[in-house]
């Protein structure tokens, strides 16, 4: 299709002429499309409604579509359902959801070049039912088969193939309905993690501690044959990566902020990234290397190509890091990646998962690019309380230094926006509805979102207190009274 990208600049040279009518991103939540737009040469976005982030990148030059119904505040929300995620129906906020609208098949028609082919179609999770639509209107899905994603994603079977591949993964066995807490117990130890095949951001990740809380994780996961596994100590780490068609490229790690109680109401709920900490320079890198390179090159012999995610724990001892699960597709921290690595002066590893998708010879970038340190984190905040609650502010997106009362200066949206000093606010539009659990907005930071010791800053968390209290929301400290 044309020349060796080497670089920054070489891969803007393929962009313009790979991607003549831009890229097009389709999901529910377009903060996850912002770090293409200073990738593809023309993106646009479609997604269920408008949060100031979109409005902001809009003025830049993205081109924008949300279907009426729902951008006018019609039903659903930040999931339909409690804890909803990409992937499900979400009220017809899902990317199939949005593909099946009326007028979407129009807008991406009216996106066509002289040639009547319209822009690629990036998507943050795949499925069955969206590759239906695509095939049906004559549009490309940029990603990865759904059927082959969902396989390595489940939980439960990847237990088998991450012992076939020997690799280092906690003790863990599968639960039905006939097995005991007794029995899990005895062989893994209390407390233990329980996990449904498939989730989203630790909605459906249990620690389980007695009999009692088995009984209620079994009815709160609703499946047949549950992941337990022995809980280990130590740091979450995550990591992306993309198999390309030199081989497999890894990022540099990050830690995942997992569980803060002022950010999520899962005990094990994703909730962050942070690539600042000072204490990711002591991790040995060969060892994430030798499990991620395992991994996507039993990804590529499967068929895979593109970003995948990996999780970890990394022991306190320091020893050999515990793998959790693989996520293939694009994953929450793909987007502020993208940001940092640009930065940090290199070509993110996102660049190279369009290549992948698209042009795989392309590709002619050393593997390590991207192990390099970066600086830079993110929060993701929650609807706390148990039930739906509608986001009632008109909060703008840009930089802000922690006052409730939202964003200063001019409208912002990516981190190259944010002076050092400040942080970006990326708040829900007024009178979104969110789901009980369900995302509601994100804090990133150029410095990082955890202090030296790898706690998250208490100038954030009170900050993000102050915005669900200045929103009509509950704090944890409400929740849990």
């Amino acid at each position: 299709m044309s020349g060796a990208v080497r670089d920054l600049t070489t891969f803007q040279r393929w962009a313009r002429r790979a991607l003549p009518e831009g890229l097009v991103f389709l999901g529910p939540d377009p903060h996850h499309a912002l770090g293409f737009f200073d990738l593809a040469p023309r993106l646009a976005i479609a997604a269920a409604d408008r949060p100031p982030a979109l409005v902001a990148l809009e003025a830049m030059g993205a081109r924008v579509w949300s279907p009426e119904r729902l951008a006018a505040g019609g039903p659903g929300g930040a999931g339909a359902g409690p804890d909803a995620g990409e992937g499900e129906d979400e009220g017809g906020r899902g990317s199939a959801g949005l593909a099946a609208a009326p007028g979407f098949t129009a807008w991406l028609g009216s996106l066509a070049g002289p040639d009547s082919r319209p822009p690629p179609v990036a998507v943050f999770k795949p499925s069955h039912r969206l590759e239906q639509l695509a095939a049906a209107a004559g549009w490309q899905l940029l990603s990865a088969p759904a059927g082959l994603a969902r396989r390595w994603e489940n939980k439960v079977a990847f237990r088998e193939r991450a012992a076939a591949l020997g690799l280092h993964q906690p003790a863990g066995m599968v639960v039905d309905a006939a097995v005991g807490f007794a029995a899990v117990a005895d062989g893994l130890g209390s407390p233990f993690v329980l996990q449904a095949p498939h989730g989203y951001s630790g909605a459906r990740t249990l620690l389980v501690g007695d009999a009692e809380a088995l009984q209620v994780a079994r009815a709160a996961l609703r499946a047949p044959r549950l992941r337990a596994t022995a809980w280990v100590a130590g740091r979450p780490v995550t990591l992306n990566a993309c198999v390309t068609a030199a081989g497999v490229a890894m990022s540099a790690p990050c830690v995942q902020v997992t569980g803060e109680a002022g950010l999520t109401r899962h005990s094990l709920g994703s909730c962050g990234n942070d690539w600042s900490w000072p204490g990711l320079a002591a991790l040995d890198l060969t060892a994430y290397g030798r499990t991620v390179r395992v991994l996507g090159e039993a990804l590529a012999d499967d068929g895979f190509r593109g970003i995948f995610g990996v999780d970890f724990v990394q022991p306190l001892d320091g020893g050999e890091p515990w793998l959790i699960e693989v996520n293939p597709r694009l994953v929450a921290s793909v987007s502020l990646h993208a940001q940092l690595e640009l930065r940090a002066g290199r070509l993110p590893l996102a660049a190279r998962h369009v290549m992948a998708l698209l042009d795989p010879a392309a590709d002619a970038l050393p593997l390590d690019l991207h192990e390099g340190p970066l600086a830079g984190g993110q929060l993701i905040l929650h609807n706390l309380g148990a039930g739906p609650r509608a986001w009632e502010r008109s909060t703008g997106a840009g930089a802000w230094r922690g006052a409730a009362g939202g964003a200063e200066g001019s409208p912002a949206c990516l981190i190259r926006q944010s002076p050092d000093d400040t942080c970006l606010l990326l708040p829900p539009p007024a009178d979104r509805r969110v789901a009980g659990g369900a995302e509601w907005g994100r804090i990133q930071c150029p410095q990082g979102a955890l202090d030296e010791a790898g706690a998250v800053r208490s100038d954030l968390l009170s900050a993000a207190a102050g915005l669900l209290a200045a929103g009509d929301w509950p704090t944890r400290a409400e929740v849990d009274a």
